[in-house]
């Protein structure tokens, strides 16, 4: 489970686009995440030539808040909220 705290504190769908378009391919073997552009030989062993394959089991979880300093959560990820959840 990854927790994200206060996600809009900044645009939600600004920093999270990539991983909702991720989720939302059919076939678990594309979820995968390019972490780094030139993978190094000391890398952490579950990265694959700087990719990350995000497991079937994963979570996102995360909190908002509702005030003066915040963004408003946009329709278009409010649509993806609960795409694990239908699958």
């Amino acid at each position: 489970m990854v927790i994200l705290d206060e996600m809009n504190i900044a645009r939600v769908e600004y920093y999270f686009a990539e991983m909702l378009s991720i989720l939302e391919m059919p076939a678990h073997d594309e979820w995968i995440v390019e972490i780094v552009a030139a993978p190094w030989p000391d890398d952490p062993k579950h990265l694959d030539h700087g990719k990350l394959t995000i497991p079937d089991n994963i979570w996102y979880v995360g909190t908002a808040n509702n005030d003066d300093s915040t963004f408003a959560i946009t329709d278009k990820v409010y649509d993806r909220l609960h795409l694990r959840y239908h699958r």
